[in-house]
């Protein structure tokens, strides 16, 4: 074997080496998750893969989380952060509020049905609202929008402005009137998010395949 052979067998060792660890490292920094149910519809929808990446790093408002549920850590959800430890934050119909301040969310009606446990919500009309990311009402739950926030289910953030605790977050799922999220249940605690939600990877939809959350 040459000179020029031996180094060139090297080369490909070393580069075959770096390959394989980066494989690994990309395999245990990324899960797939297969999300059951409607709450993020039509962000994600039910029955959709998301690929996950679990280097978390800083939680930003407007994050797509995967988290264990703090009442039962064995199951895990994904929800959008909308609010960050020391925010006062107040939802008030369609809108909600961050220290007084409302935050800019797209926001689209739609028909919610029995059908949203296997299909998109049906989109009816977009309200004019500038936004990073778009959410869904129920028109017809909106309609009755005050009566129901004043049932008492929604615990926090919606009859009176409610505080995030230290190292807790806010979460929302995108389909609003079709999710059990903060406002029922409370805070997500940090050392319980598992991971940020990237994009689809497995969907009955082939044209919303690979496409990136946000």
């Amino acid at each position: 074997m040459t000179k020029r052979a031996k180094i060139l067998l090297v080369i490909a060792g070393v580069l075959g080496v770096v390959f394989l660890m980066l494989g690994v490292v990309s395999f245990f920094s990324v899960r797939i998750v297969r999300f059951p149910t409607a709450s993020m519809s039509n962000t994600i929808i039910a029955g959709e893969s998301v690929l996950c990446s679990l280097v978390v790093g800083e939680v930003k408002r407007g994050d797509i989380i995967w988290f264990k549920f703090p009442p039962d850590p064995k199951t895990s959800y994904l929800k959008r952060v909308v609010g960050l430890p020391g925010d006062k934050i107040q939802v008030r119909g369609m809108k909600v509020f961050i220290n007084g301040q409302e935050l800019p969310e797209a926001r689209t009606l739609v028909e919610i049905g029995p059908e949203i446990n296997t299909n998109a919500a049906k989109e009816l009309s977009v309200e004019v609202a500038d936004g990073p990311y778009r959410v869904y009402y129920d028109k017809y739950r909106q309609q009755e929008a005050e009566d129901f926030e004043l049932r008492g289910v929604m615990k926090f953030g919606v009859i009176e402005e409610f505080e995030v605790p230290s190292g807790q977050y806010f979460v929302l799922g995108d389909c609003r009137d079709n999710s059990m999220d903060s406002r029922y249940w409370g805070t997500v605690p940090r050392e319980n998010i598992i991971g940020k939600a990237l994009m689809i990877v497995g969907s009955k939809d082939s044209k919303r395949l690979y496409q990136k959350i946000r």
